[in-house]
């Protein structure tokens, strides 16, 4: 009986929650159309002038020289992975009433791209701990999409705890999503030599023209034992039931290995981070579509633990 009182408060505040959204959110792109009229028109010279089309690849590309410091490169190659990401990407947002939105990214996303990127090249491991709904597994697929667009020879690995979230197709896992990206991309940009159904199978995908390639598997124990790797993103690390042996056992295959999740408990995710581990940090006030409207709806319909867990990022009040 209670709880039916209640609904009326909850329904109306989730009306005002999904309307704060859509102005907020309108407010971004009104505060960045800078952004999105220079894509705009990017993308339009490159369709009709070679010239034009060659210089943006220039852009784009950007990697450094083997004679610059890894810093260096790491700062190059994050300039032009935003670049490229804000003039063709886009993402899927069910809860927008514009399902596909052109990529424009917020402060914390790009701290977080130039910390992957400085991480990649120089070879060190990474935690990010993260609110929810963040936005990191589309950021962190952009990164390595765009290494695997560019810079011959890359390697990736990505997994997560449930199959479904890496390989069902659907744009809620990350091959899903990085179809997504691809059927987004102008033709001229992708590899030469490149056709989906040879080169992107349900679990790899194939970048002929430079012999670089990204992998999906789920969560073993033995995951990421094999080839060596660039990099290997691990979705959702603390609630991989073999998450200890996993991290182990891609010791040997990559100097850089990317631990993504909400808190679950104190578990070998949170012990990862109070090891001294890099460790990346998302909390949800830094994104610009969520505000205290946003949190008092969620504090209103979820129960204190998933808030704590979910929201909150307290690994105490989560066990």
């Amino acid at each position: 009986i209670n709880y039916m009182e209640e609904i009326p408060e909850i329904l109306q505040l989730a009306r005002q929650v999904k309307e704060n959204t859509e102005r907020l959110l309108e407010k971004h792109y009104k505060d960045n159309i800078d952004t999105i009229r220079k894509a705009v028109a990017w993308k339009k010279s490159a369709e009709t002038d070679v010239i034009a089309r060659g210089a943006l690849y220039k852009l784009f590309s950007e990697q450094g020289t083997d004679d610059d410091t890894p810093e260096d490169r790491a700062r190059l190659i994050s300039e032009s992975i935003m670049l490229w990401a804000e003039t063709t990407g886009y993402v899927y947002s069910p809860k927008t009433k514009q399902k596909h939105l052109p990529l424009v990214l917020f402060k914390f996303q790009k701290r977080m791209i130039k910390e992957l990127v400085l991480a990649i090249e120089t070879g060190y491991d990474a935690m990010i701990e993260k609110s929810r709904e963040m936005g990191v597994s589309w950021l962190v697929l952009y990164v390595f999409f765009w290494y695997w667009l560019f810079k011959s020879g890359s390697n990736f690995s990505v997994g997560s705890y449930k199959e479904k979230l890496v390989t069902d197709g659907t744009i809620d896992s990350m091959f899903g999503k990085l179809d997504y990206i691809i059927q987004n991309q102008p033709k001229w940009l992708m590899p030469k030599g490149f056709k989906k159904k040879i080169h992107f199978t349900k679990s790899r995908l194939v970048n002929p023209q430079i012999d670089s390639y990204i992998t999906g598997d789920t969560m073993n124990a033995d995951f990421g034992r094999g080839a060596r790797k660039t990099a290997m993103f691990f979705d959702e690390l603390a609630k991989w039931d073999y998450s200890r042996a996993a991290w182990q056992s891609s010791s040997e295959t990559t100097d850089c290995r990317i631990g993504n999740s909400t808190p679950d408990g104190y578990n070998f995710y949170k012990q990862l981070i109070d090891s001294g581990i890099h460790t990346i940090r998302l909390h949800w006030r830094e994104n610009p579509l969520k505000d205290e409207l946003w949190y008092k709806y969620k504090k209103m319909k979820e129960t204190p633990e998933s808030i704590a867990q979910e929201i909150d990022i307290s690994y105490e009040s989560s066990r």
